[in-house]
């Protein structure tokens, strides 16, 4: 259980850093997650078809493809200015 407190403390200091503010780093996150996804496609697809049997074109069209536009118009449009009230 300690491992979980020492992980939950690691990640709470890293946001507390204020990292997650810069515009690059969260196009960078986007990027990587997208990146996971593609890399995962198969994976996902299994998954999807064990869990909700979805066949692999309708887990592509209702599942990924929709999140990886998601993803693609966020990381596209991320520059665009935006507020952050502290």
């Amino acid at each position: 259980m300690g491992e979980y407190f020492d992980i939950v403390e690691k990640k709470r200091k890293f946001f507390d850093s204020f990292k997650t503010l810069d515009i690059s780093y969260r196009i960078e996150m986007l990027k990587r997650l997208k990146n996971s996804i593609q890399e995962n496609e198969n994976e996902i697809l299994i998954a999807l078809k064990q869990d909700l049997n979805k066949s692999a074109f309708e887990s592509y069209i209702s599942e990924i493809s929709i999140v990886l536009d998601e993803l693609n118009y966020f990381i596209k449009h991320t520059n665009c200015t935006f507020s952050i009230d502290k």
